[in-house]
């Protein structure tokens, strides 16, 4: 308990779309629903690895590609900065396994720190 709140941020974990893996031969194009934190760190990764290839390829700061002649070459700090004061709050959480009780929070707490990543 050294006062840090943490997470920093929050992803979907729950209900998420994903692929579902055929063999080649099958020709096949499938999803499913599916849950967990496997499935959220990714989805993070995927937002952080956006917001990067936003600043190398020269969309800031005018919102067109190659508008900065000179590409910014972005810190850890900087994606992580993005990423933070891009999330939305969340209104309620699942305190509970059964799912049925939803229990309000309040922005910046420990249940969902900056909140729901949104690029």
């Amino acid at each position: 308990a050294d006062g840090r709140m943490k997470p920093d941020v929050v992803a979907p974990g729950y209900t998420v779309l994903a692929p579902r893996a055929h063999a080649a031969s099958q020709n096949k194009e499938e999803t499913y629903e599916t849950l967990g934190t496997s499935f959220s760190a990714p989805v993070v990764a995927g937002t952080a690895a956006l917001i990067r290839q936003y600043f190398e390829e020269g969309w800031f700061p005018c919102g067109s590609k190659g508008c900065n002649r000179s590409s910014v070459q972005p810190s850890g700090a900087l994606v992580k900065a993005v990423l933070m004061n891009g999330a939305t709050d969340l209104r309620n959480v699942q305190d509970v396994p059964s799912g049925k009780i939803m229990e309000p929070i309040n922005p910046y707490d420990n249940h969902q720190g900056m909140g729901l990543i949104n690029l």
